[in-house]
């Protein structure tokens, strides 16, 4: 899966670059658990490449399963202390959740105007 996972990754990134887009919802609860060099694969390579795209916001929507959670909470606490790393990411179950954080700027945003 890992070339296959990679491979899924660089086109999204690619297309993050080419619409410029600011925020991104990744419904990830049907992804089977990562092996540990995927994890490290996106540490070191895809959430760098989505920072320097110019994205905002990263949401993951995910199972509520123990393993899940520890490697998603994992993803959140690098994104969180990583200078480098310029996006804001959070994971919830829920997809409506996710998309009111996503989105939540936009409405402020547009309020302050």
């Amino acid at each position: 899966m890992s070339e296959q996972l990679h491979d899924g990754l660089k086109h999204v990134a690619a297309v993050i670059r080419e619409k410029n887009a600011l925020y991104l919802l990744v419904d990830a609860k049907r992804l089977n658990a990562m092996k540990a060099s995927d994890q490290t694969w996106i540490k070191n390579n895809f959430f760098p490449e989505l920072s320097a795209s110019g994205l905002k916001k990263l949401t993951r929507v995910t199972n509520t399963d123990i393993f899940t959670q520890v490697i998603v909470g994992d993803f959140v606490k690098l994104v969180q202390e990583n200078e480098k790393i310029s996006f804001d990411l959070q994971s919830f179950y829920d997809r409506d959740d996710a998309l009111e954080w996503l989105l939540n700027d936009i409405s402020l945003s547009a309020n302050t105007l």
